[in-house]
């Protein structure tokens, strides 16, 4: 005769199973879909955005000063050059630092991580899904702050800098 406890041993070995052998579709459908990526960023081709990044939409309370989600003219310009200087995009929190030096703005690598974390809240940027520590000034943004279609021009938009060696930095 058959007991309850056995039954029910069997069922939870199998839902065990069952979760085991989920995880591990999971992670193979991520591993195909990061060997897909780089194939295709191999071959220069343009990544497909199906994997949509994700994007936290607790904003703080508004607490005076700036109104959430607008930046400063320099940084609409920082970000201008950013949408405009690289291609499909994306780059790099390093590509971030020489930017914005041209503009006046002076970063430590842990600085421009958090600016662009902090924007990244107010859908001004978007971190890659799949490659950690690169990001792109979101199309909507773009259109919001005027540089969509070309890149800002015009006066007390920038500060133009050099290096601190006295190099001109090549942008």
């Amino acid at each position: 005769m058959v007991n309850n406890a056995d039954i029910d041993a069997a069922i939870a070995g199998r839902e065990a199973q069952v979760v085991k052998l989920r995880r591990e579709l999971e992670i193979a459908e991520a591993e195909l879909r990061g060997m897909k990526t780089v194939r295709d960023q191999f071959l220069g081709r343009a990544v497909p955005s199906a994997v949509e990044p994700v994007r936290v939409r607790t904003r703080p309370t508004y607490t005076g000063g700036r109104q959430p989600g607008s930046i400063s003219k320099i940084w609409r310009s920082i970000y201008s050059d950013l949408y405009h200087g690289f291609d499909k995009g994306w780059f790099s929190e390093s590509q971030l630092i020489p930017v914005a030096f041209k503009h006046g703005v002076e970063l430590r690598p842990k600085d421009a991580r958090e600016r662009l974390q902090a924007h990244s809240q107010h859908e001004i940027v978007e971190e890659s899904p799949v490659s950690p520590a690169h990001w792109r000034v979101i199309e909507a943004a773009a259109r919001k702050f005027g540089f969509a279609d070309a890149p800002l021009k015009g006066e007390n938009v920038t500060t133009e800098r050099t290096e601190p060696n006295g190099d001109d930095i090549p942008f």
